[in-house]
């Protein structure tokens, strides 16, 4: 497969944020989804990429976002994520705007793929972003936000093992 992504980038929080676009296959306007790495970050090896290679084969834009250029790092250390999950959050939140704008995107059909720390970020903006429409998370974390207050979420398929040493399947409850 190989796609070639498309990079682009956008302002949150005065941080210029990267992004990468795997195209549709298909013409018109086609629902998007962004994907949210774990906390290892974009350079820990391709299998984000692949997976948005997969995503975007199936006939869906597929961004992966570079939600730590929010925060000027490679990869979020397990002290920092309390003190910058906020500001992540945010980088999404502005990412689905951005996403919203886009050509050849249905702004009405929008959804977020997150893998631990990315499923806990995907979890928490769902629970806040009316636009999104469906919800993967991969081994995430209920934030305590979340739980204790949200309203509503989009259908939601949650994949977690009971044996993760990481994050415990109790954080998925």
């Amino acid at each position: 497969m190989s796609l070639r992504p498309a990079p682009l980038s956008f302002t949150s929080g005065g941080h210029t944020i990267r992004l990468e676009h795997f195209r549709a296959p298909h013409a018109g306007p086609q629902p998007a989804v962004l994907l949210l790495h774990g906390a290892d970050g974009l350079r820990a090896g391709r299998h984000y990429h692949l997976a948005a290679e997969v995503v975007a084969a199936a006939g869906y834009h597929a961004y992966l976002l570079h939600y730590l250029d929010s925060t000027g790092e490679a990869r979020a250390s397990y002290s920092q994520i309390g003190r910058n999950f906020p500001v992540w959050k945010d980088t999404v939140r502005d990412a689905l705007m951005y996403l919203r704008h886009q050509t050849g995107i249905d702004p009405n059909r929008l959804a977020l793929i997150g893998t631990s720390l990315g499923g806990g970020l995907a979890l928490a903006s769902a629970a806040e972003e009316a636009r999104v429409r469906a919800l993967v998370t991969y081994f995430g974390f209920l934030p305590d936000s979340v739980r204790d207050s949200a309203r509503r979420l989009p259908p939601t398929l949650v994949l977690h093992g009971a044996l993760d040493s990481v994050v415990p399947v109790s954080n998925a409850y």
